[in-house]
């Protein structure tokens, strides 16, 4: 698969560069996985025409892997027929979809902020102010 990357902050933005998105992807060329301060990967589908059903299951597996890893994944440039199939897809995850860059730009700019905000709160902190 053919994809651009560009990294901003904590968002990784990749820009999918195939109009044909009709197998599983091998996202191993992502170094999401293996970066801690990426918080966010952002798919680009602007120039997909066709997305098959095989493509959004490995985006659902790519999600289960970053969210193991507490990141998120989200898509930009989704149609409406895209969206259409990826909801009917057998145990997806439910993906954010934005429609523009700036929308995405807002939501990585309030993760990285509620991150930032919860730095130096340990996890037996947070479970004494949650009992």
């Amino acid at each position: 698969m053919k994809f651009e990357k560009s990294l901003r902050g904590g968002l990784l933005l990749v820009r999918i560069a195939e109009k044909a998105l009709v197998r599983s992807p091998d996202w191993e060329g992502l170094e999401a996985l293996e970066q801690p301060d990426i918080a966010l990967v952002a798919l680009d589908l602007r120039e997909a025409e066709f997305v098959s059903s095989l493509f959004w299951q490995g985006c659902v597996e790519l999600s289960r892997r970053l969210a193991a890893a507490g990141k998120q994944l989200v898509l930009l440039h989704v149609s409406d027929y895209q969206e259409r199939l990826l909801e009917l897809c057998e145990d997806t995850v439910r993906l954010r979809v934005f429609e523009s860059e700036e929308e995405l730009a807002d939501f990585a700019r309030s993760l990285t902020s509620s991150q930032a905000a919860e730095e130096g709160v340990t996890g037996t902190e947070k479970n004494m102010l949650w009992s």
